[in-house]
This record gives C-alpha cells, structure tokens and sequence, in this order.
C-alpha cells in the first residue's frame, strides 16, 4: 500500500510513505500535487494508493475583528476549500481517502528533529514535514 501525506494549502506539502518509509518528502501547487497522485494511481493501481489529508474542518480558529484574523478565516476558507478539491478528486478517481484531525497530527516538527525522527536527510519545509508526519510509519 502507498499512503500519500497532503496538507492542503498555497503551497501544498506533499509526502509518499510505503513500507513504513518515507518515498517523497516535497511541497508543490495543487495541480502538480493531483498530477504526482494520478502518476502513482497509474503505476501501481488506483487502489493500492490512500490519500490522507489533513482535515480543516478540525481547527479551531479565534474570531476577531484585526485584518490579521480576517486574513486568517479567509486562508482558512481556501484550505477548506482545497481539502474539498482533494475529497472529490479521491472519489472521481475512486482512491482511497482519510480526512486527518489535525489534532492527531504531531505537526510543525523543526527540521532537524524530522531528519533525527525519520532519518530523511533532503530538504523539506513546514507543509513537506506536516505531509510527512501524517503518513511516516505507514
């Protein structure tokens, strides 16, 4: 089985485990994100992939009035509106699909305390990490 980490956003990490071992660690658009998730669909066969994306719709975000909150709803609405892109994606291309709660997600891991916990030593960023820490060990 191949588990693809997405957590969705802007800039889309993305991270593909298998065997208990992290294949790709990356952060890309959407667009490259769904294209690299056909490309694996094709090579090895829509149903041994599994998506499992981080769940929006488990945050818990504070109200205000300041233009950093608005700013902060208005990003959130567009990651809500990604994992809904993904949601669907999953069941057109009938792949398999698990929403994540985001409070069961070890994320905003450093750096260099991803490369100790698992060893992967190429660069990556903060949605790559969070992609990866939902799908590592699978």
């Amino acid at each position: 089985m191949i588990y693809i980490g997405i957590d969705p956003g802007v800039k889309t990490g993305v991270a593909v485990s298998s065997g208990g071992k992290l294949k790709e660690v990356k952060t890309m658009r959407i667009h490259q994100a769904l294209a690299l998730v056909l490309s694996y669909a094709n090579e090895f066969g829509k149903h041994k992939i599994t998506l499992v994306v981080e769940d929006p719709n488990t945050y818990v975000y504070r109200r205000g009035k300041s233009q950093a909150s608005q700013a902060k709803a208005q990003g959130a609405g567009s990651v809500k509106r990604d994992f809904k892109i993904w949601e669907d994606f999953a069941a057109d291309y009938g792949i398999g699909f698990v929403a994540k709660d985001v409070k069961t997600i070890r994320t905003k891991v450093t750096a260099p305390a991803f490369k100790s916990l698992t060893g992967w030593a190429e660069r990556t960023s903060n949605h790559s990490r969070d992609a990866a820490m939902m799908v590592y060990g699978m």
